[in-house]
C-alpha cells in the first residue's frame, strides 16, 4: 500500500474542500465513483475515484477536524495510471486549497 499526504494550507476554511477537491480531480480526467465516509477518521470524506472504465482505484481521504488530506494505493487496486494522475492531483488539490486560501 502506497500512502501519501497533502498539504493542507494553515488558517484555510476546509468546508469548501470536499467540492475544490472533486473538481480537482474532475480536472484530472478521473471520476469520482463512489463518496462515503471512514469509521476509522470520524467526520471524514472518502472517494473512490477512477478513470474512465480503467482497473484501478486511487482512494482519497479529507479529514477535516484533523486538517489532513491524504492519498492511498491498496496494492489490489493499483494500476499504471495511478502513478501518473497521483501527482497530478496532488499538485491540483493542494492548489485549490491553497487559492481557496487566498
Amino acid at each position: 500500500m502506497v500512502e501519501i499526504e497533502f498539504d493542507v494550507p494553515h488558517g484555510s476554511n476546509l468546508s469548501a474542500a470536499p467540492g475544490l477537491i472533486e473538481k480537482a480531480c474532475r480536472g484530472c480526467g478521473l471520476r469520482v465513483s463512489t463518496r462515503a465516509t471512514l469509521s476509522s477518521y470520524p467526520g471524514s470524506i472518502h472517494w473512490h475515484l477512477k478513470r474512465g472504465i480503467q482497473p484501478g482505484t486511487l482512494e482519497l481521504t479529507l479529514w477535516e477536524a484533523k486538517r489532513r488530506v491524504w492519498a492511498r494505493v491498496q496494492d489490489g487496486r493499483h494500476a499504471e495510471w495511478i502513478d501518473e494522475a497521483l501527482p497530478q492531483v496532488k499538485d491540483a488539490v493542494e492548489t485549490a486549497l491553497r487559492i481557496a486560501l487566498s
